[in-house]
């Protein structure tokens, strides 16, 4: 179901504190001003964005990078929530302007194709998007205006094969 509201009632303003005070908004998105909610995952999605980013930490030198789960890419007003992503440095920012990696696992309605411009515009080099229903692993490399697909991933030295491989990938359901 998508809603869209021109003006936030009073009682979504209540809604949408609660849901920051309780860490419910913790996967929440702001696209160019307009605020999209999302749920958590479900533990398929959760198991297989851990898997990943386990991948991903033990292909990396790890005095150079760090692999970290959600962040906000990009500004206050405009940003996404990867489900993980691998920085060149740490930081106490809320937001973070860029990403070496981002790794993001579909789900059910889910907008991962529709970021791909978004971390064009902050910067990101690569991308990793691992699809629960068809059992592959995407990867996607910056373009001049968007992410475009890859063979392998030159970060982690890995093909999208080799990468699947190395997942343990749920029974369909």
């Amino acid at each position: 179901m998508k809603t869209v509201l021109h003006q936030t009632p009073p009682v979504v303003e209540e809604w949408l504190r609660e849901r920051r005070r309780i860490g419910a908004d913790t996967h929440d998105e702001m696209w160019d001003g307009v605020y999209h909610v999302a749920p958590a995952p479900t533990p398929q999605h959760a198991d297989l964005q851990f898997q990943s980013l386990h991948v991903t930490r033990g292909r990396l030198d790890k005095r150079r990078y760090r692999v970290v789960g959600d962040i906000n890419v990009g500004t206050k007003t405009n940003y996404r929530v990867p489900d993980g992503a691998v920085l060149e440095q740490l930081t106490s920012e809320l937001f973070v302007s860029t990403a070496a990696l981002v790794v993001e696992v579909l789900s059910p309605s889910d907008q991962t194709w529709h970021k791909l411009d978004h971390y064009v515009e902050h910067g990101v080099q690569e991308m990793i998007v691992v699809d629960p229903e068809a059992q592959r692993v995407t990867f996607l490399r910056r373009g001049e205006s968007t992410m475009v697909r890859a063979p392998s991933s030159e970060l982690l030295g890995l093909s999208a094969s080799e990468f699947e491989a190395l997942l343990e990938w749920p029974p369909l359901v």
